[in-house]
């Protein structure tokens, strides 16, 4: 039997694998431009594009929004909770505005400043009360379709049974609505996690602020002892016009007398040539004004900032107790349509049944009917003859 040579069609595979990838392609594009389902009762206007597709549209523009900012936001979150007090580069001098949309902007960032944690907060809870206005807008034009496809029945249903009513129309106007209840309940639940997110950091920021702040006396006296133990390891040369060593002395003793034994064996051991040693001129009063001033300075510009966090942290806290209340009701509501819908499906099915025993009775009745008649005229027949 002879040998049969092996035969390389790879490259067929791959042309054919190439082909069902185009066809693929094409199916999906059409499916994309295929256009949504009409909601019930929906009239169609040119160049308006239907309810649904307006709603889900909008919907997909909000949730984008906040997709972006909770990126941006878990982006800066180190560079924003590092409070330490750094002087800006030169092309960051001016504040820049929150971009959600380039988040790879923010990432050669190590640090902020005060004023740009503040309109980082102030920007994030705009665009967070923007969104919550949006979707409140949203419901409210659900609701103004609720109400036009209610007002469109016709009034002589009103007076049948209800299960004379469309069940078609009214079981898809039921699952719309909850449709809308559940896309609605989604966006404010993201914007209530977006909302805990950047809560969370204001709460972390005002903590590190309020533990520098507090911390910041003791880490200036600190340096001030090393100093001066720096100081006191150099022999000073005589003449020498240098007052900083005798400045820095002289304070970091005045420190140290706290950490030293009680004052009655201070007074034996301090000599009146010591008390000659730690007077100061007056441009080293001066400089140690200045330099208290400075300090003094800096301790109210993070007690401002520490406010000005508090502040904010309020208001972002008030949003976001408006937004799970708002989530909260959305949730109820939700749960109301859910259930309508459940039972307007049920009652939709058992009219199904109903009809089809209808129809069944119908073909019966017919055909009795017609039984009857060609029996009845088979009788008269019969008499006529006989």
């Amino acid at each position: 039997m002879a040998l049969r040579m092996a035969q390389d069609i790879t490259g067929d595979f791959r042309n054919i694998v190439e082909q069902k990838r185009k066809g693929l392609d094409d199916t999906r594009r059409s499916k994309l431009r295929r256009s949504s389902h009409p909601a019930p009762n929906d009239t169609q206007v040119d160049g308006v594009p239907p309810f649904m597709q307006a709603y889900m549209k909008e919907a997909y523009t909000i949730l984008q929004q906040v997709s972006s900012l909770t990126r941006m936001l878990a982006a800066v979150r180190r560079a924003y909770l590092d409070v330490h007090a750094r002087l800006p580069p030169v092309t960051r001098q001016v504040v820049r505005a929150l971009d959600t949309t380039g988040v790879d902007a923010w990432a050669d960032i190590k640090y902020f400043t005060n004023a740009e944690r503040d309109q980082i907060d102030v920007q994030a809870q705009k665009i967070l009360s923007r969104c919550a206005d949006r979707v409140h807008d949203m419901e409210t034009l659900e609701k103004h379709r609720a109400e036009r496809v209610a007002q469109s029945f016709n009034p002589l249903y009103r007076l049948l049974p209800a299960l004379l009513v469309p069940d078609d129309v009214a079981a898809a106007a039921d699952f719309v609505s909850a449709h809308c209840a559940g896309v609605t309940w989604y966006l404010m639940r993201r914007l209530t996690q977006v909302s805990q997110m950047l809560r969370d950091m204001q709460e972390e920021r005002v903590r590190r602020e309020t533990e520098r702040t507090r911390t910041l006396g003791s880490d200036v006296a600190r340096e001030l002892l090393g100093i001066n133990a720096t100081y006191a390891t150099e022999p000073a040369e005589p003449g020498s016009s240098s007052w900083f060593g005798t400045a820095s002395s002289a304070l970091g003793g005045s420190w140290a007398v706290h950490q030293r034994p009680p004052p009655e064996e201070m007074d034996l051991a301090i000599s009146d040539d010591d008390e000659d040693d730690v007077e100061l001129s007056a441009s080293q009063i001066q400089q140690f004004e200045a330099e208290n001033a400075q300090i003094l300075r800096s301790a109210e510009d993070s007690l401002a900032a520490v406010r000005q966090a508090e502040a904010r942290l309020l208001e972002i806290s008030a949003l976001q107790a408006e937004l799970v209340a708002q989530l909260t009701r959305q949730t109820e509501v939700s749960d109301q349509l859910y259930e309508d819908a459940i039972a307007t499906s049920e009652m939709v099915d058992k009219g199904n049944i109903q009809l089809r025993e209808a129809r069944r009775r119908a073909r019966d009745g017919r055909k009795w009917l017609l039984l009857f008649l060609i029996g009845a005229s088979l009788s008269l027949l019969f008499l006529h003859y006989y």
